[in-house]
């Protein structure tokens, strides 16, 4: 079971004050933790700086910094943090080519977004990131990647996106599928596979790629349909050459992310907003070719409300979610650190939970 150690914020505002959203956690080689989030002057609103916190111990954090100062009032930018595997750290996301808090970049009319870009930035001690380096999409549309890049032990990038519907509309837009960018040469140049077809329409949001073992890789997501809304995996033997699923996931939850911990083992977080309590969860799972074998799941952090407004809190909701987007990172000690956005009681920033994992 996991069990609660304590509980704070990263940062937080008066909810006059900018909102915070998306946090990501990585662990520094000096020991420090890092927590990266973005903020905005309202939700969706087109106006995205990516910043990011350090601790010491988990739960005293230092002010938080902007990322990219050079974007500023220039481009909207919206990137987390992840170690790699080769020692270094990635700060991944997407990117507008304006920065405008009045104009929103989501429109429920369209299903979709403004036009955008892939970014990602590499660092060698988590502090200082160049860049960003931007990626053209393969597919005219927008791109949904909120969970950055994988990098292995040789310097391969992995980012899956979500194909979104753009705004501008200049061209249809397969949106029933997840797109897998790959690059071997340090992110000069990046081939790409498609994989995950559903029956349209539908699309993914939140989708994460991690490394559970040798060759097997996982992908977590959360498809959205006329019939389902429920977190998703895929699995692959290969090397991420070619993915088996979607398999179910057994909750029906938003918004997943994941964290490979070793001997196949991941966490996976995610947000229940129609349960009693309504909050964010954490499932600990071994997943191979016979299923999700799920060890532990259970409410790590509830909510006072799962909207502002008393809405169903499904997904043509979500500008209205008043809470969401969790991150769970495994610390060296064998504790664990999850992070969530949340919005209640006249505050608004980002929530840290500390935990233990118990037999």
């Amino acid at each position: 079971m996991f069990r609660k150690i304590s509980e704070g914020n990263v940062v937080a505002n008066p909810s006059s004050g900018k909102t915070y959203v998306a946090p990501r956690i990585a662990v520094l080689p000096d020991g420090k933790i890092a927590v990266s989030f973005t903020a905005e002057t309202r939700i969706n609103s087109e106006d995205f700086i990516t910043m990011i916190s350090y601790s010491k111990d988990g739960d005293n954090w230092s002010e938080a910094k902007v990322v990219w100062p050079h974007l500023l009032d220039k481009k909207s930018n919206y990137a987390g943090i992840r170690n790699t595997l080769d020692g270094r750290f990635c700060m991944g996301g997407v990117m507008w080519p304006d920065f405008d808090g009045n104009k929103d970049y989501w429109s429920d009319e369209i299903g979709g977004m403004l036009e955008n870009k892939l970014i990602f930035s590499m660092s060698e001690d988590g502090y200082d990131f160049p860049g960003p380096i931007e990626i053209d999409l393969p597919y005219y549309g927008s791109a949904e990647n909120p969970g950055g890049a994988f990098v292995d032990e040789d310097g391969t990038i992995y980012l899956v996106y979500a194909p979104y519907r753009a705004i501008e509309s200049k061209e249809d837009t397969k949106t029933n599928c997840l797109v897998l960018m790959k690059s071997t040469d340090g992110g000069k140049t990046f081939t790409h596979t498609v994989f995950g077809d559903v029956p349209a329409p539908a699309q993914f949001g939140e989708s994460w790629i991690v490394r559970l073992d040798k060759d097997k890789h996982m992908v977590g997501t959360w498809q959205t349909s006329t019939t389902e809304n429920a977190d998703k995996y895929f699995m692959s033997y290969d090397g991420a050459k070619t993915f088996e699923g979607p398999f179910d996931m057994p909750f029906n939850g938003q918004s997943t992310a994941l964290d490979a911990i070793g001997d196949g083992r991941v966490l996976v977080i995610y947000n229940l907003r129609n349960v009693d309590p309504a909050g964010v969860y954490l499932a600990l799972a071994k997943p191979d070719k016979n299923g999700f074998n799920m060890i532990e799941n259970q409410c790590i952090w509830s909510s006072s409300q799962k909207t502002f407004s008393g809405t169903s809190g499904e997904f043509d909701a979500w500008t209205d979610f008043a809470f969401g987007e969790p991150h769970v990172k495994m610390l060296p000690d064998g504790t664990i650190l999850a992070c969530l956005w949340y919005e209640q009681n006249g505050v608004k920033g980002i929530r840290y939970v500390r935990l233990a994992l118990e037999d």
